[in-house]
């Protein structure tokens, strides 16, 4: 099955630096923006690392650079049924999680998701060695305290720019985000907290081993719900 363009989303990475770019905006100014300039100057650090330059330096570009090896992992996982969510890890090593109110929407964006992990694995694999320290880390064996830092944490929340209402989570290296409408979270994300700045600083991501097939073999669902579909 071919991986289309539609079913591309910002790689998880650079989600994870606009989520606390969003936090922290919202904190100081109490409006819900990031630094478009430095996303973009990430993506273009992305795409150089990857090989993958273009007159855009578009995160198109990169996705199509490396469509055969998306396409080569994206069937060895399959959503469950009544799956809502899942957490994502590399080499053993959690990243982040989404999770969402109805499992049809899971469904939905599940190969999406899915393929934002596999790029980040496929440039993960290019750079090689080891990156910065992290502050913390979470292994595939820490994923019922990964799990819990949400569920207990206290989430500072503010009305949405549309309906509903916006939640921000800062707390124990991880940073996330969701919109909860009438009682009921519609989408959350929650991933591991990159260091602050940009340009091309995997911050708290980028302690990773060279790895080998398995990277992004194991970028895969480890945490699961059920609901209603």
């Amino acid at each position: 099955m071919v991986f289309r363009s539609g079913e591309r989303i910002l790689c998880a990475d650079i989600r994870a630096r606009k989520a606390r770019q969003v936090h922290e905006a919202v904190r100081v100014t109490h409006e819900l923006r990031s630094n478009q300039g430095e996303i973009w100057d990430e993506i273009a650090c992305k795409a150089s690392r990857m090989q993958a330059a273009s007159p855009s330096m578009a995160m198109a570009h990169i996705y199509e650079k490396e469509s055969s090896r998306i396409e080569e992992f994206i069937p060895r996982f399959q959503a469950m049924d009544g799956q809502v969510g899942a957490a994502f890890a590399i080499n053993e090593e959690i990243l982040g999680l989404d999770s969402f109110g109805k499992a049809r929407s899971f469904f939905r964006m599940f190969r999406k998701l899915l393929g934002s992990y596999v790029l980040d694995a496929i440039d993960m694999e290019g750079r090689g060695g080891e990156g910065e320290a992290q502050a913390r880390r979470y292994r595939i064996q820490d994923l019922e305290r990964f799990l819990g830092i949400p569920a207990r944490s206290p989430w500072e929340t503010r009305p949405s720019v549309g309906l509903g209402a916006d939640c921000r989570l800062d707390a124990d290296g991880l940073v996330g985000q969701a919109l909860v409408y009438e009682g009921c979270v519609l989408h959350a994300s929650v991933f591991v907290a990159p260091q602050r700045g940009m340009n091309g600083s995997r911050g708290t991501h980028s302690r990773m081993a060279r790895p080998s097939r398995r990277s992004a073999d194991s970028a895969g669902s480890a945490g699961r719900g059920r609901s209603e579909p």
